[in-house]
């Protein structure tokens, strides 16, 4: 992701640096496992487990691409181009990494709550 953000960095003086960095779709388990558990890879016909399978035909890089066309990205900002698949993935990854945030917060004051009520009620 950061080779990406690189690229796109590189302005009019490198178009084709910014071209790569418009297409270049990082995928991880967050990613992954969102398509995965959102039921997208099971209705496209695409499961999967994750690893380089990701990045084949029909993997998860390729149906981020095919939403991103999809999307003209040029409703969030005029200076993107209308396909941005980077954009979309950036997107999902966020998403993803958020609730997981949020999640292992909550996980962590619920241990917190029940572990001062068993104190309390031992004392």
């Amino acid at each position: 992701m950061v080779l990406s953000s690189l690229l796109l960095s590189a302005g009019q003086q490198r178009p084709l640096w910014r071209e790569v960095g418009v297409g270049l779709v990082a995928v991880d388990t967050l990613v992954h496992n969102f398509l995965l558990r959102t039921g997208i890879l099971r209705r496209l016909g695409a499961d999967h487990p994750y690893g380089v399978r990701c990045y084949r035909t029909g993997g998860c890089a390729d149906i981020l691409t095919r939403f991103a066309a999809s999307i003209d990205a040029r409703q969030f900002n005029p200076a993107f181009p209308q396909t941005f698949p980077r954009f979309v993935q950036n997107a999902v990854w966020r998403c993803c990494a958020a609730m997981a945030w949020t999640s292992a917060t909550r996980s962590r004051r619920f241990a917190r709550l029940t572990l001062e009520s068993r104190m309390n009620s031992v004392t």
